[in-house]
């Protein structure tokens, strides 16, 4: 290890390297060498398991839409507070990507370089029920590591911009620093798109079924890479395959490739303006809108997504399952409710974005609005948030009112006057200790139809489809204003232009994506982060007037003064450890 702290090759693994973890060395699986276990079956399978494990990890921290204009938390040492404070900075970023996605990334670096040959083909005449159920295995495998792999390269892009891009296993030992240098986030995005046409068998990098033939012919050994890598187009439940639904589908790949496509063309990475990568977005977006129905279809209901529960949608996309745990609901239960924190209090801001129900705006300045607020509204509201009265579990009213059980004047009372409903589990009775699984969505369906709608507005404007792909950006958008059972809002009416049409996306964005981990990203790709996280986000001061009728008075006030330096805050700093011990290879971005 002394050598390699010496060459500073922690630009790409510090944790893995100086620290020592050993989480691919091959004593970890309890064998004398490396190569030996990838001629083990079980030690094979185990090292996705890691690489799915690795990716988990970020989906249980810090809770950042209480880092945006959505919603701010009880707590004054919650972590997301250093955002909002902008006292973060390279040696503390509670969002600190760097680490983990380079761990991942360096266990399927060796998983598909250790796998490349394997074919089983000692099994191919003497038990082809094992070989046809090992290579189906294998080829799964590594179809779903580059998944993970262009996976953990989104998640650093995003984050950091350009990063190095490492393809291969690296030997530790003779490894010369200076070939992984940042990369372009135009490379960074290519390599992206080249990782999901090799597992999906489709587009400008999957080879023709003459390069596969060929390629058959000439490889005697074991099937080559870019035709076995391919990943299931679903996993159903019940059957043969039920224990590995949560993990990678042609829909996660497809679908990971818009999203990719979709920020490469956003303003924060497109600052030209370049009409090609919106074109290029909307063909990828159309792809997954292109997915089998009967595989991937909106859910009939808003509610149902968020339940938190066992029952598996066909919106997801990519979803990853948890154990039985109630933390969430710990931390997010109204501090009147036995057992609860508070926790995220969602923000008047969000609240008072909320249309009515007619399609026009809210606003306390209107008396037949202010009079009853949360009435007529877009049903969104009611589902994700839970307002003054609204009652917990259909039986106990929550008290936002100052002097209410629930309200400010109360120890962890919200802070805004809201609490959060999305996500949690009310039916939990925590005095009991009672938990729930979890089934989070990473990505779904109805986030790709305001992808699509977005693609092809900036492509080719809001009523027109001159590819033929069926659909056009005010059709997606329509879907989901009025697509589901329980969200039924006025369509958006046709001629609008490209520029209100935006607007009116960004709108619908931030209300059907509320609480998902979306605005804190969509307000950097678009760049409008400083207009919207540097200054005032704000509450409602609840005061109760009369008992008979029980009637209140509402009154907007600052909760916090949020503070964004739109000169460097839209990339995250590099690491500074990273940047010392890479010795000048790595370089940091700007004004940090």
């Amino acid at each position: 290890m002394k050598l390699i702290n010496k060459l500073g090759v922690l630009l790409f693994a510090t944790v893995a390297f100086s620290s020592c973890q050993k989480y691919l060395d091959p004593w970890e699986y309890t064998l004398l060498t490396e190569k030996q276990a990838f001629t083990v079956a079980s030690y094979m399978d185990a090292m996705p398991n890691s690489a799915y494990g690795i990716l988990s990890e970020n989906f249980t921290g810090i809770y950042m839409p209480n880092a945006t204009d959505e919603a701010e938390n009880v707590n004054e040492l919650d972590a997301t507070q250093a955002f909002n404070s902008g006292s973060w900075n390279k040696f503390n970023n509670p969002d600190d990507y760097w680490a983990n996605a380079f761990k991942g990334i360096r266990v399927i670096d060796d998983f598909l370089n250790g796998t490349d040959t394997t074919s089983w083909s000692e099994f191919q005449y003497s038990n082809p029920t094992l070989y046809n159920t090992r290579l189906k295995s294998l080829c799964r495998d590594r179809g779903e590591m580059r998944f993970l792999r262009a996976f953990f390269y989104f998640e650093l892009m995003k984050r950091y911009g350009d990063v190095p891009l490492i393809k291969d296993k690296v030997d530790l030992t003779t490894v010369d620093i200076s070939k992984y240098p940042r990369m372009p986030v135009d490379s960074i995005i290519e390599f992206i798109a080249k990782e999901i046409d090799i597992c999906t068998s489709r587009g400008a990098y999957a080879l023709t079924q003459t390069q596969k033939d060929e390629l058959m012919k000439n490889n005697k050994k074991a099937l080559p890479s870019p035709y076995r890598d391919t990943i299931a187009v679903y996993y159903a439940s019940t059957g043969t395959d039920a224990a590995r639904q949560g993990r990678a589908t042609l829909g996660s790949a497809l679908a990971l490739k818009a999203k990719a496509l979709v920020y490469a063309a956003s303003p924060q990475f497109n600052p030209t303006g370049n009409v090609e990568k919106w074109k290029r977005a909307a063909l990828a977006c159309n792809d997954v809108m292109k997915l089998p129905a009967k595989y991937y279809s909106l859910q009939s209901t808003y509610a149902a997504l968020f339940q938190m529960k066992t029952v598996w949608s066909n919106e997801f996309l990519f979803a990853r399952k948890f154990g039985v745990f109630n933390s969430f609901e710990v931390a997010n239960f109204p501090v009147s409710i036995p057992g609860g924190k508070t926790g995220t209090c969602p923000t008047a801001d969000l609240v008072d974005d909320h249309e009515m129900l007619d399609g026009t705006p809210f606003s306390w300045s209107n008396p037949l609005h202010a009079a009853n607020p949360y009435n007529n509204r877009d049903p969104r509201l009611k589902l994700n948030i839970l307002t003054n009265l609204d009652k917990f579990n259909a039986v106990t009213p929550i008290e936002c009112w100052t002097g209410g059980s629930a309200g400010p004047n109360v120890f962890l009372g919200t802070k805004t006057g809201y609490y959060l409903k999305k996500y949690v589990n009310q039916a939990l009775d925590l005095t009991k200790g009672q938990t729930g699984a979890k089934i989070l969505s990473v990505m779904r369906l109805g986030e790709f139809y305001l992808f699509y709608a977005e693609a092809m507005n900036e492509a080719y404007g809001p009523d027109a489809d001159p590819m033929g792909y069926g659909m056009t950006a005010l059709a997606a958008i329509n879907k989901i204003r009025n697509g589901r059972t329980d969200v039924k809002m006025p369509s958006l009416l046709p001629g609008l232009s490209k520029e209100a049409f935006r607007q009116k996306l960004m709108h619908e964005r931030r209300i059907e994506l509320a609480f998902e981990n979306a605005r804190y990203w969509d307000l950097r790709r678009w760049k409008i982060a400083e207009n919207y996280l540097n200054g005032d986000i704000h509450g409602v001061e609840i005061t109760k007037v009369s008992d008979v009728p029980l009637t209140f008075n509402y009154q907007t006030k600052v909760v916090e003064k949020r503070v964004f330096d739109g000169t460097k805050m839209y990339l995250y700093p590099i690491p500074q450890t990273e940047i010392e011990k890479a010795s000048g290879v790595l370089t940091q971005n700007p004004n940090w």
